[in-house]
């Protein structure tokens, strides 16, 4: 899967677009494909060093995420919307 990380704060010069592995997932979690992904404001103050996780940082904490599975309907087909809470 893709990323944009972060290694130090800076400029629009720091963002590296990287391959990373699939998270590991805990019970209860699921893991779906997502379409498209965005940064926003909290992001750039990330990579400004505003506020934020420490580095190294996957930006992009909002995204559609597509076609996933609604586990309360019975397995639905359904789009929904995501935030990173990792």
């Amino acid at each position: 899967m893709h990323a944009v990380q972060i290694d130090r704060h800076g400029g629009s010069d720091v963002l590296t677009v990287r391959e990373i592995a699939e998270p590991a997932l805990a019970a209860g979690e699921v893991l779906i494909r997502t379409t498209a992904s965005s940064l926003n404001p909290v992001d750039w103050k990330t990579r400004d060093r505003q506020v934020g996780p420490p580095l190294p940082a996957t930006l992009g904490w909002d995204s559609d995420l597509g076609a996933g599975q609604r586990l309360d309907s019975g397995g639905v087909p359904a789009r929904c919307y995501g935030r990173a809470i990792r």
